[in-house]
């Protein structure tokens, strides 16, 4: 709870928070979800059908990933770019694009392929 803020602080450039929880610690990892400023893209790594359909019925983040791979861009994923996706046609920081991109519902995008077997995971 004391590093709440610092580690919730949107930085732009290389940095990672690691931490550790288990089904124990869980409802207070769900109260930090909801703890946030911002409910922006989120991601559940986790190979537990239950435990992600837990998470995601839990939180309200936009664009989440969930799944064994999930990864996430921290783009939105329904970006006004003008007519057609044309960036020439961009309507950026006009109103009907801040209401476009972030009046949108929720998007959650999933991978629920079995691990490739022969795939390396680097476990950091």
């Amino acid at each position: 709870p004391e590093a709440f803020q610092l580690v919730t602080t949107e930085i732009f450039a290389n940095f990672q928070v690691v931490t550790q929880f288990d089904d124990s610690n869980l409802d207070a990892v769900l109260q930090a979800c909801e703890r946030m400023a911002n409910h922006l893209t989120a991601a559940v790594v986790s190979n537990d059908p239950a435990f992600v359909n837990q998470v995601l019925g839990a939180t309200v983040n936009g664009t989440t990933y969930a799944g064994m791979h999930a990864r996430t861009t921290g783009a939105p994923q329904n970006h006004f770019f003008g007519p057609a996706g044309d960036p020439r046609g961009a309507g950026i920081g006009t109103p009907k694009a801040i209401s476009d991109t972030w009046s949108c519902e929720r998007c959650i995008i999933t991978d629920d392929m079995p691990p490739n077997p022969d795939e390396k995971i680097a476990l950091s």
